[in-house]
């Protein structure tokens, strides 16, 4: 991975969309990762909270998470229980 992705994945850890796109170069094994949103209660706009809810691999096999991982604080928090 180079120093670029790894600036932008920082820079993007609120943006799921975003940071998906760099999974690939992080681990070998993984294509992608589905994540689910969820509106939040009482919040207008744009407001959703999101979590990982399988992994994808190169081969489009999918492993479906028995406990789903919020995307929440930094990447690096919930990139780790992935």
């Amino acid at each position: 991975m180079a120093n670029d992705d790894l600036f932008e994945l920082l820079g993007n850890s609120k943006d799921p969309a975003k940071v998906n796109k760099h999974i690939k170069k992080c681990f070998e094994g993984i294509k992608k990762l589905s994540i689910s949103s969820t509106p939040i209660p009482g919040k207008k706009g744009d407001n959703f909270s999101f979590d990982v809810i399988e992994i994808v691999s190169p081969e489009d096999e999918i492993v479906r998470l028995s406990n789903k991982i919020p995307v929440e604080n930094g990447v690096e928090y919930w990139l780790k229980q992935v």
